[in-house]
């Protein structure tokens, strides 16, 4: 029984070391990442580093070591001893699904995972202190990743591009949310933000498309640079009293954010601050506000309404700017496509960039004599601008300031500062005509003759802008000359005389009534003075009964021959 026990024993083993020598992965490249670092890479696509002491840093020149087989790699292992993880290490690493860091790890290095667009998630160890620049940037497939408590500092962009990440806590021992730290992350719906982050930097949650809400800490005081802009779904804010500065495009392209009420303690909003915000409707400002204020429309402006600052992007119709203002921000009018017509106050002096940019509904705009300056894409697609009418000397006009528009320009003719060099499509299609306040009329001028069934016309010409004016000439009367016979007339048949137009040419005939008989005619019996009238009418003679008696001779005499007579 125990040879057997043995023989089994025996063959146990061989298998054993069979199994271990058939299914060992092989290596396929190794090396060294640092001063006492090690690298493995394994024909099943599992990179090891182990050792101890920091990973190197590589840079786009330097790449690691095992770079060429980025796309290979499909999970890592860093063992314990490895204090850091090396500038650009795994960037680039599209195969990578997943990595196991070790406790004794303390940094993530710049760029250290940015690509790996395999990576599903990742648990941070509680050692971590700093994560680098870009640390995780365009990690597609990132949906979930656990930052410890540890971390203190976190580098710009060290989450941007991450698409599919939901949802993320924040360690508590953050002050700032850095440049761009979740930039185009458009899944993320919800963010837990530390109660003592004071700083909002550029860029942070731009493009964050699912965001539908944040909550603010209460002791934020600046919100940086397009910090919410495109985040199309936040359609709610509470700005805590502690903001003091909200920057330039800040809030641009919420679209579905409808008001907005700015803190007191704000002493400065950047240009085009809530540009873009399609269904905002009003930007709410207190009477008491000592930096800012708004009108009826819900418009805002510096203090003195000196500066407009913001039409709201949900506005309709026509709007007056108030007379006090003499400069109009960048993007102040923004993509306002409800907005119809705007007037501009005689004070104003500049139209600055993208100003009217996207107001597709603007069918006019008169531009005050005192405009020096018209910025850059000031009226960007404007589709529907077809008039501009400038009423000064020729200001400086940025040659991208009317692209996407075609429109007809008018200038002050006799203005010497419009010259050729000036008038230009500046991007777009640009007709340009020149008018004047008062015309110099020249004489009028038959242009076309009238005839004597069609009316004519004449024009004159102003002598300063060239404009001209026309004006209708009556037709003429026929002359007719006196006419011939065409046709002769008979006893039996009328005749027809036929008369030309002298001018024309027209004819027209007239009918010549039938000559009469050969018999002389009796001739009229002189007026009898005694013969009697119609006393209610004596103007026309009663004509006398003749007797009955008379009547029967004469026709007695008349069968008699004639010789009897």
């Amino acid at each position: 029984m125990k040879k057997v026990f043995s023989l089994f024993l025996a063959m146990a083993l061989c298998l054993s070391c069979f199994s271990i020598t058939a299914f060992a992965a092989d290596v396929i490249d190794s090396g060294t990442c640092g001063e006492e670092l090690t690298w493995e890479l394994t024909d099943d696509g599992t990179l090891t580093i182990s050792g101890t002491g920091t990973m190197t840093d590589y840079t786009n020149s330097q790449k690691a070591p095992w770079y060429s087989y980025c796309s290979d790699i499909t999970s890592a292992v860093v063992e314990e001893g490895v204090t850091s993880i090396g500038n650009r290490a795994f960037r680039d690493c599209s195969s990578l699904t997943g990595i196991s860091l070790p406790d004794s790890v303390t940094s993530i290095g710049d760029r250290a995972f940015r690509d790996c667009s395999s990576l599903t998630g990742i648990s941070l160890p509680d050692s971590v202190t700093n994560i680098d620049n870009q640390a995780f940037s365009g990690c597609s497939s990132l949906t979930s990743i656990s930052l410890p408590d540890s971390v203190t500092s976190i580098g710009d962009q060290a989450f941007s591009g991450c698409s599919s990440l939901t949802y993320i806590s924040l360690p508590d021992s953050l002050t700032s949310i850095p440049y761009g730290m979740f930039e185009q992350c458009s899944s993320l719906t919800y963010v837990s933000i530390p109660k003592d982050v004071t700083d909002f930097g550029d860029y942070a949650f731009c493009e964050c498309s699912s965001l539908a809400y944040i909550r603010f800490p209460k002791g934020l005081t600046n919100i940086g640079d397009m910090v919410f802009a495109y985040c199309s779904s936040l359609a709610y804010i509470s700005l805590p009293d502690s903001v003091t500065s909200i920057g330039e495009a800040a809030f641009g392209g919420c679209t579905k954010l409808t008001g907005v009420t700015i803190p007191d303690n704000v002493t400065s909003i950047g240009e085009g601050a809530f540009a873009g915000c399609s269904r905002l409707n009003e930007i709410r400002v207190s009477e008491d506000h000592p930096y800012f204020s708004n009108d009826e429309k819900g418009v805002l402006f510096d203090k003195e309404k000196s500066v407009l600052l913001q039409v709201p992007g949900g506005f309709r119709g026509e709007y007056a700017i108030p007379d006090s203002v003499t400069s109009i921000d960048a993007y102040a009018c923004y993509d306002c496509s409800g907005l119809t017509g705007i007037s501009l106050p005689d004070g104003v002096t500049s139209i600055g960039r993208c100003t009217f940019s996207g107001c597709s509904s603007l069918t006019g705009i008169n531009i005050p004599e005192g405009v020096t300056v018209i910025d850059g894409y000031a009226f960007f697609g404007c589709s529907s601008l077809t008039d501009i009418t400038f009423t000064g000397d020729a200001p400086y006009i940025d040659a991208d300031a009317f692209v996407r528009v075609t429109a007809t320009a008018f200038y002050p003719g006799g203005n010497e500062t419009w010259t050729s060099d000036v008038m230009q499509d500046y991007g777009g299609t640009i007709t340009w005509k020149s008018y004047c306040e008062e015309h110099a009329w020249g004489e009028w001028i038959v242009t076309t003759n009238p005839t004597c069934t069609k009316k004519g016309e004449e024009t004159r010409t102003c002598a300063v802008c060239k404009a001209t004016e026309t004006r209708e000439i009556d037709a003429q009367e026929h002359q007719w000359d006196d006419g011939v016979i065409t046709t002769e007339p008979t006893q039996d048949a009328e005749g027809e005389k036929t008369y030309t137009c002298e001018v024309c040419g027209e004819t027209k005939t007239e009918s010549v009534p039938p000559v009469e008989s050969g018999e002389p005619d009796e001739p009229d019996e002189p007026d009898d003075p005694e013969k009697p009238v119609d006393p209610e009418n004596p103007s026309v003679p009663v004509t006398p009964v003749k007797p009955l008696w008379r009547s029967w001779l004469e026709k007695i005499l008349e069968r008699l021959p004639r010789w009897w007579k």
